[in-house]
């Protein structure tokens, strides 16, 4: 009897170890297909946040012009927009419509306004962090966003902004290609001329 319960335990101690064994070589597997993944990804997040930001202002010559953009030029910026910035994103028309729309508004805000952007760069400083889980990632990095922007009607009251932002950019692997699901960038605050206040 006492030999059956030593064989029953060594048996459980080996499929014990047997597991562990399979597991580590997993894991192993799994962080060396992550970092190999690394520098594809973290060249996605550069570019397609170049994209957006290059969105984020008028054409260049409506960016320091204090009237308002003519809707037909505005209409085909921003369909030359959605034809750059949507195939960024996975197949799925809710999250392409809510990333285009954020864009989209804040052009027509600045087409119609005093409030606009004349000048915006953003400069990945540093990747934080790479979370997987599953065929999905998220990125955090840190950017050093510099903004200019006119403030009234008087194309030389002008303000300048420089800071270090925290910038958020989801991935989702999809037939072997990163697509976006989600990205959070800086963006410049609006300053409303009318009540003098942020918003």
């Amino acid at each position: 009897m006492m030999k059956n319960i030593v064989k029953k335990m060594n048996r459980g101690i080996l499929l014990t170890v047997a597991i562990l064994i399979v597991v580590s070589i997993y894991l192993v597997a799994t962080s060396i297909s992550q970092a190999a993944e690394k520098p594809a990804i973290e060249q996605i997040c550069r570019d397609y946040t170049a994209s957006e930001i290059s969105y984020s202002l008028l054409p260049e010559n409506w960016r320091d012009s204090t009237e308002p953009m003519p809707q037909e030029e505005l209409d085909k910026y921003l369909a030359s927009m959605e034809t750059d910035i949507a195939p960024w994103y996975i197949d799925n028309e809710r999250i392409r419509k809510l990333a285009l729309d954020r864009i989209k508004n804040d052009l027509e805000y600045q087409a119609d306004s005093a409030d606009r952007i004349l000048e915006y760069t953003k400069e990945i400083v540093k990747f934080e962090s790479l979370s997987f889980s599953g065929n999905e990632v998220t990125v955090v990095f840190r950017s050093r966003s510099a903004v200019e922007r006119s403030i009234s009607e008087n194309t030389s009251d002008t303000d300048r902004t420089v800071e270090e932002t925290s910038d958020t950019i989801m991935l989702q692997k999809i037939d072997g290609e990163w697509k976006l699901v989600y990205a959070n960038l800086y963006q410049p605050v609006r300053w409303d001329t009318s009540y003098k206040s942020f918003y």
